[in-house]
């Protein structure tokens, strides 16, 4: 009796494991998920994906064309559902196909579905800005100037396209890289022009051209950028050395300083005199004190004079 039922149970163990075998396997989802706003998120509550006909022991949910929201990712639950988690972080209209792989010692099979989800613009949240831009600087001194991002979703990312000055680097500062610094010792001359590019976590972006500019020589004289400080004794100021001032910075400290406009200022007099330049030298030569002199005594004998008393 026994060995009867054995062998029943084992027919019937293998009837059943043939019937399973050849009968059709349809794996299907069904599913959607809700349109949102930025800065809006995903949870189990907002519909999701069934599968139907799942055999194996082991599922894979992955999308294989398009891509999800930024900020958005697949969460599966158990064998057969699957939602979004996360929060949406930029507007836009995404259409994406979802796999299903079911899996038992090898595939089973798979099954797609194809999706559309629109992100509509927050009234909230303002794209970033960027405020700011880089002072000039003088060639072989210590320089740093910054520039910010504000509005937006921190944190920020920061890019650049163009030209720095040779010596110089921009780098991130702040919390949530807020600040962009351009620092170091600049070595050469110029102005530099460059794009820079700041991106919210939203993916938002904002860019700004600016121009960096490092000195021309580094002079402050007028065409005199050497700056001697020396200076005339006599304070002369050359027309053609506007930039040199308190006695002739630039000029030259023996007082041979060339007046090339014929013409100086005399600082140790309350009116100004005109300097006689015959040779162009900064003084009278020996031709000049004679006509000075001659000057003098004709007008000593043309001076008029009072009668006399009788």
């Amino acid at each position: 009796m026994k060995k009867k039922f054995s062998v029943l149970l084992s027919v019937c163990t293998v009837m059943g494991l043939l019937l399973l075998c050849s009968s059709s396997y349809a794996l299907t989802l069904t599913g959607s998920f809700p349109n949102k706003s930025e800065g809006e998120s995903y949870n189990l509550l907002d519909g999701g994906l069934k599968a139907t006909g799942v055999r194996g022991f082991r599922q894979e949910w992955t999308v294989t064309d398009g891509s999800l929201p930024p900020g958005l990712s697949l969460h599966p639950f158990l064998s057969s559902e699957c939602w979004l988690e996360g929060t949406a972080t930029r507007a836009g209209t995404y259409q994406f196909t979802v796999m299903l792989r079911d899996y038992e010692l090898e595939l089973l099979g798979s099954a797609t579905i194809t999706l559309t989800i629109t992100i509509t613009p927050s009234n909230t949240i303002q794209d970033p800005t960027i405020g700011g831009t880089f002072s000039s600087g003088s060639p072989n001194v210590p320089y740093s100037s910054s520039i910010y991002a504000s509005d937006g979703h921190q944190p920020y990312t920061w890019s650049y396209d163009g030209d720095i000055p040779d010596g110089l680097t921009l780098q991130t500062e702040g919390t949530n890289n807020e600040t962009y610094t351009l620092s170091g010792t600049p070595t050469s001359e110029g102005t530099f022009a460059l794009t820079v590019t700041v991106k919210d976590s939203y993916e938002r972006t904002a860019t700004k051209s600016l121009t960096v500019t490092i000195g021309n020589g580094g002079g402050t004289g007028g065409n005199n950028p050497g700056g001697n400080t020396g200076g005339n004794p006599g304070g002369v100021t050359s027309d053609d050395n506007s930039g040199n001032t308190g006695g002739n910075t630039g000029g030259n400290t023996n007082g041979n300083e060339t007046n090339q406009n014929g013409q100086g200022q005399q600082d140790g007099q309350n009116n100004a005199e005109s300097n006689i330049n015959i040779n162009g030298s900064g003084g009278c030569d020996a031709g000049g004190w004679i006509f000075a002199l001659i000057l003098a005594v004709a007008g000593f004998f043309l001076e008029p004079r009072g009668k006399e008393e009788i």
